[in-house]
């Protein structure tokens, strides 16, 4: 049975076997990204709690695992997927922010910068390492949520290497 579709401009009549598989690559990756999203969301209560007196030997040993191994999780298939980009070097500048809304540039930008703060932080006072641990998590689950949650919009000639 064919159908038409809205998310298919320029296509009127679509197999349902195409609908279907495009349905759910887009149902997997929202669901990546709201699995990431919590590790973003515990980050952030991690941190603010720190300034209510929650210390690296209150957090349980199991919490501070998962959520450290849950980075690589969410990473580890980016950079498997963006692999040529990677190789380019044209990940970052190219390919990252593509099909994203315009903040998330800066957003990244300024969590890196906040990250940073926190490590120099982690270096000059004593007790900070329970606040660069959540900054970490804040920044290293924010990309993943932007990336799987926002569609790739691709440009052929990010692919072709250059020789």
């Amino acid at each position: 049975m064919l159908f038409s579709y809205s998310l298919f401009p320029g296509f009127t009549r679509l197999p349902n076997s195409i609908i279907l598989a495009v349905l759910m690559i887009l149902l997997i990756r929202r669901l990546v990204a709201i699995l990431a999203a919590c590790g973003l969301a515990a980050g952030v209560l991690v941190y603010i709690g720190s300034y209510f007196g929650m210390t690296m030997d209150s957090l349980s040993r199991w919490t501070i695992i998962v959520l450290s191994l849950g980075l690589f999780v969410f990473l580890l298939p980016i950079f498997s997927v963006e692999y040529p980009a990677l190789v380019d070097r044209t990940f970052f500048s190219k390919v990252l922010y593509q099909g994203m809304p315009k903040w998330v540039d800066p957003a990244i930008k300024l969590l890196t910068l906040f990250f940073a703060i926190h490590f120099c932080l982690f270096m000059i006072q004593r007790g900070a390492d329970l606040r660069l641990l959540a900054t970490s998590w804040i920044f290293f689950y924010f990309v993943p949520t932007m990336y799987w949650w926002f569609p790739r919009k691709r440009d052929p000639n990010v692919w072709k290497r250059p020789y």
